[in-house]
């Protein structure tokens, strides 16, 4: 009978995809939870808006204030530390390991590529001391005003 399979092997094998997919539609919007969570007033302000664009299939956090460099480089790094980095951190630390904790983990990381490539973009094209808007699909820096010099 190794050779036989019966209709319900079948179904079990599949019944754990729409887990999968919860499970994934879960990630995203903690994903993004964690971005807002990072932003000024842990992203309770009126200038922090979560959503989603339903023609991109795109889940968002969106943080409208002008920020510093720096702030809006941890904010995009921050889901891939909370849920990447640290689960596997713990799990190497306390030898408990888990499909899960793998599979969350690089999921997330996976989400979490295209937050590292914008904090090259940042880190190589946007000087230390700028403060950053973004708008839309675009990001804008400005220098600090010098104390004393007239406005621009």
């Amino acid at each position: 009978l190794g050779c036989w399979s019966s209709p319900w092997q079948t179904f079990d094998r599949l019944a754990w995809w729409p887990g999968l997919l919860c499970a994934c539609a879960c990630l995203v919007v903690a994903h993004e939870l964690v971005h807002a969570a990072a932003s000024p007033s842990s992203g309770r302000t009126d200038h922090s808006v979560l959503g989603f664009w339903p023609s991109r299939l795109v889940f968002y956090a969106h943080y409208d204030g002008e920020l510093t460099r720096s702030r809006f480089i941890v904010i995009l790094l921050m889901p891939l530390v909370v849920i990447s980095l640290l689960p596997l951190l713990v799990s190497a630390v306390s030898g408990l390991g888990s499909v899960w904790v793998a599979f969350v983990s690089t999921f997330n990381g996976t989400l979490a590529c295209v937050d590292v490539l914008n904090v090259g973009i940042l880190i190589f094209q946007v000087p230390p001391s700028a403060t950053v808007r973004n708008q839309s699909w675009y990001t804008f820096w400005r220098m600090p005003q010098a104390a004393g010099s007239p406005e621009a």
